[in-house]
C-alpha cells in the first residue's frame, strides 16, 4: 500500500522509512483484529442487543474520526506540508493507484473498480 501511495504522493516513502510502516502495519492488523472481534461479539446477539453495540461502535468510530480531523497543530502543520508533496490530478491519482481501466470507469461515472 505504502508503495502504491509512494506514486502519487512523494513523502509516503519517507514517512515509512521513518517509522510510519509500523505505524501503518499496525492500525491495519488493529483494525481487522477488531473488525473480527465485533463479527464474533454481535453474532449471537438479539437485534435489540446488537443496535446497542453498534451504537457504542458507532460513538467510538465518531470520537476517532473527530481526532483524525482535528489534529493537534504539529500534526496539522506536517499533514498540510504533506499535502504539497501529493499529486492533486484526480485522474492522475486513479491511474497511478488502479490502472488506466479504472481511470476510464471513473471518468463514465462508474464508482467500482472493474473485477477483471
Amino acid at each position: 500500500v505504502i508503495r502504491d501511495l509512494d506514486r502519487v504522493s512523494r513523502w509516503a516513502g519517507e514517512a515509512a522509512a521513518l517509522g510510519g510502516g509500523r505505524l501503518f502495519n499496525f492500525s491495519m492488523r488493529w483494525a481487522r483484529s477488531t473488525a473480527w472481534e465485533t463479527a464474533g461479539r454481535l453474532y449471537p446477539l438479539a437485534a435489540a442487543e446488537r443496535r446497542d453495540v453498534v451504537r457504542q461502535l458507532d460513538d467510538w468510530v465518531s470520537t476517532l474520526a473527530y481526532l483524525i480531523t482535528r489534529p493537534s497543530l504539529p500534526v496539522a502543520l506536517a499533514a498540510r506540508l504533506g499535502r504539497r508533496f501529493e499529486q492533486h490530478d484526480a485522474p492522475t491519482v486513479v491511474r497511478a493507484l488502479l490502472g488506466p481501466r479504472a481511470v476510464a470507469r471513473w471518468s463514465l461515472g462508474l464508482r467500482q473498480p472493474d473485477p477483471r
